[in-house]
């Protein structure tokens, strides 16, 4: 039986192949989690490099796995130590024997060993901490791939390689994932040299809940690093399951009993445990916005995106699924008839003939939830919570369920127009992308805007959001090929090329500018992602890689010059979300190709149809005037009925205390205050003088014009200029503030508070 391209579905069990995509999102948890893990483990100054390191991976090793690393591992061998460049950009044309996965499509199996490609040079990062340039750690994490970890997967498991057929046993990486970054690992150490403050007896680590997530998570995805590797949803993987979890019980406890016997139970050691015990067996919207915003509504940010779930869900419950994809009560409306999900007796079920029509209106929920969720970056800051929740209400009731219906509607009209969308590039990110512009104009700019400025106060935060949005989008796009198939598989593996595409595109782009961001550098797989996200289903892998970068080049400028646009989109909706939903919806209309999807596919203007590229169009046009008429028709009456933007005094104390009587910031504040009154008290000056010389105003830093500083009154001169003062912790960490490295003048002292500018007595 012949497969073109490996997508081919005839002979597929499709329980194998839920299996093993599910396999593969669990795998490419594990670099997210390595990220933790070692980012917990290492000192304070270099947390967010740790982070990166392992992130970058996800970008460097997954581009060059779609281009050639593959077809190199596992392509049809041009001799017994190397695979060949047939397969390269994941095109396979007709396989006639797919001896590594007879029963799911080729495709998926490649997106599988994928993400074990991705985890084994991240792990070399954890041996050179602090100490490697990025640029020659970024070139030399891509070569090392090519000449060292393909040919060695090619040998122990490829269909001729030549420890396999010696008789080398690996069931799940031991050698290829272990070893070899191990070795290559201790390699790095001892040419790099040790660090320069590197001292034996010391431990660094400096954040243990990062430690411990990233052991949780890295324990979960295991069991896709081992599971998946019986190939199957079967016996062997059910025993790879149980032995991997044995195993890491076994690590875990035998480690905290050997910590015990020595009269100290170590959590940084409990959590190396089990992933000793792992080695020889072989939650994210809201935190991508929450590490983003200000201090000062960090709390609120996570709720704003947390009530969503409550809210559209239970609209979708009682009626929101039946408005959006109900019997038709016209082409542009659903009806009322499966309120409360109560659909009676369905002679044709034309959206999941092969499952519960409960779980496609399960999964369409989801989407309902993320949409009206994206808005929120948009509008931080300043919009009332009450109305803000009954925005949302009616929203996701006016815009997003009619444009469902319109979409992926049975009857919808632009379905039946040609428009594509294979997983909502319409339908969520314009939509959500010009609802969020409109807000913003409509609430106009916060009162301390600065389109200068950057706000985000905790990066950790927004890698971890990014790094589980770019797992989400596995299940956002896969799932919309509504099964196991081959064009699931398709939709997963376009959707990580495009997320490893946005993601060194932005790092290159950075790079050449003389500095690579961080914050900037997890904006670029989002941006492929929503880019890929229309055509996932549509287009061969090297097309989602083109469209990916068009989208994340054009999108960098813009985010680059967003300070000329009279608008405050606080964290880049209509940037991100509507302008690259618009390129991506647009390109959908020049790439795809009929036969890749045998069910709703057509040729693309590339392929002899501009047509196509119309109908695109008239989706773009369509959604962009509905989320403006919908979100204005809905935020000025609500303006006028209650009043929606916050007061300036609520606004610049933050929504955290203003809304929900909580503070995120309690921890550094209070930190920042002992520093402040250890201060006083070497000047012998009470609480009551200090406030009454302003003590508490915040100024631009003269040794530091850039940022902002605490400036604290020389009422009294301090006694020696270089004390030093503890000041407590910062998330359970001792922090010191070294008053010889800040500005003194004749008569003030200016200090830069730590992550915060509120301080409290």
């Amino acid at each position: 039986m012949t497969m073109e391209n490996g997508t081919s579905h005839s002979i597929h069990d499709t329980g194998d192949n839920a299996w093993m995509m599910i396999s593969t999102a669990l795998v490419l948890l594990m670099t997210p989690a390595l990220a933790f893990f070692y980012g917990g483990l290492v000192d304070r100054k270099n947390i967010l490099n740790q982070l990166f390191l392992s992130f970058i991976c996800m970008g460097i090793v997954f581009l060059q796995w779609v281009l050639f690393g593959f077809s190199f591992a596992f392509g049809p061998p041009i001799s017994v130590g190397f695979g060949s460049f047939k397969w390269a950009v994941l095109r396979f044309g007709e396989v006639e024997s797919n001896i590594y996965s007879p029963t799911y499509p080729l495709l998926t199996f490649a997106a599988y060993q994928g993400t074990f490609a991705i985890i084994t040079p991240a792990l070399i990062s954890g041996a050179i901490v602090g100490r490697m340039k990025l640029i020659p750690y970024m070139i030399f994490i891509f070569i090392w791939t090519t000449v060292c970890y393909d040919p060695m997967a090619h040998w122990v498991w490829g269909s001729n390689g030549w420890l396999k057929h010696l008789g080398t046993l690996d069931f799940a990486g031991g050698t290829v994932v272990h070893i070899l970054s191990g070795v290559s690992g201790l390699v790095a150490a001892l040419i790099l040299g040790k660090r320069s403050d590197y001292d034996p007896h010391s431990t660094t680590a400096h954040n243990l809940p990062f430690t411990i997530l990233g052991t949780s998570l890295l324990w979960v995805g295991w069991s896709g690093f081992n599971g998946g590797s019986a190939n199957g949803a079967d016996g062997i993987a059910a025993l790879a399951l149980i032995n991997t979890n044995a195993a890491a019980a076994t690590g875990l406890v035998t480690w905290v009993v050997l910590d015990a016997i020595r009269g100290h139970v170590s959590i940084s050691g409990a959590c190396v445990g089990p992933i000793i015990g792992l080695v020889p067996v072989t939650p994210a919207l809201a935190f991508f916005y929450g590490g983003l915003v200000d201090r000062k509504n960090v709390l609120n940010q996570l709720f704003l995106s947390f009530i969503c779930m409550g809210i559209v869900f239970l609209q979708w419950v009682l009626f929101g699924f039946s408005f959006a994809f109900g019997p038709p009560i016209s082409a542009g409306f659903g009806s009322f008839k499966w309120a409360v999900l109560r659909f009676g007796e369905i002679d044709n079920d034309v959206y999941s003939p092969t499952y519960p029509l409960l779980t496609f209106a399960a999964y369409h929920g989801t989407f309902a939830i993320i949409t009206p969720a994206l808005i929120s970056g948009a509008i931080v800051g300043r919009m009332k919570l009450i109305p803000y929740m009954i925005f949302i209400f009616i929203w996701t009731t006016v815009c997003y369920d009619p444009m469902a219906n319109w979409v992926w509607g049975s009857s919808g009209w632009l379905k039946h127009l040609g428009t594509l969308d294979f997983a909502g590039g319409t339908v969520v990110h314009i939509l959500s992308g010009v609802s969020g512009l409109v807000a913003s104009l409509i609430l106009g700019k916060r009162s301390d805007y600065d389109p200068h400025s950057t706000i985000d106060h905790n990066l950790p935060f927004t890698i971890l959001g990014t790094l589980l949005l770019w797992v989400g989008w596995s299940g956002f796009n896969g799932g919309s090929a509504n099964g196991a198939d081959g064009l699931a598989a398709l939709a997963l593996v376009n959707t990580n090329a495009a997320a490893a595409t946005g993601l060194v595109t932005w790092v290159v782009l950075d790079a050449i500018r003389g500095h690579i961001s961080i914050s900037g550098s997890c904006i670029g797989p989002i941006v492929g992602l929503v880019a890929v996200t229309p055509a996932c289903g549509f287009v061969q892998p090297g097309w989602a890689l083109v469209m990916a970068f068009i989208t994340t080049t054009i999108v960098y400028f813009l985010v680059l010059n967003k300070h000329h646009m009279h608008f405050d989109d606080a964290l880049d909706v209509a940037i991100v979300h509507g302008c690259g939903g618009i390129i991506g919806a647009f390109l959908t209309g020049l790439f795809p190709e009929k036969w890749v999807n045998s069910k709703d596919g057509v040729n693309g203007a590339f392929y002899g149809r501009p047509i196509q590229l119309w109908y695109q169009i008239a989706g773009i046009l369509t959604a962009i005037a509905f989320a403006t008429i919908c979100t204005a028709g809905i935020l000025y009456p609500l303006d006028w009925i209650m009043g929606i933007r916050l007061a300036e005094k609520d606004e610049l104390e933050g929504l955290d205390i203003t809304a929900h009587g909580e503070s995120w910031q309690v921890t550094a504040s209070r930190a920042v205050s002992d520093l402040v009154k250890r201060i006083l008290e070497e000047q012998g000056v009470t609480k009551e003088e200090a406030e009454d010389a302003g003590t508490l105003e915040l100024h631009y830093n003269p040794k530091n014009p850039n940022k902002k500083a605490l400036r604290i009154p020389l009422l009294k001169r301090i006694k020696s200029r270089n004390s030093q003062f503890d000041i407590g912790s910062v998330n359970n960490n001792p922090v010191q503030q070294n008053l010889n490295n800040t500005k003194v003048d004749d008569d003030a002292i200016y200090i830069e508070p730590i992550n915060t500018h509120i301080i409290r007595f």
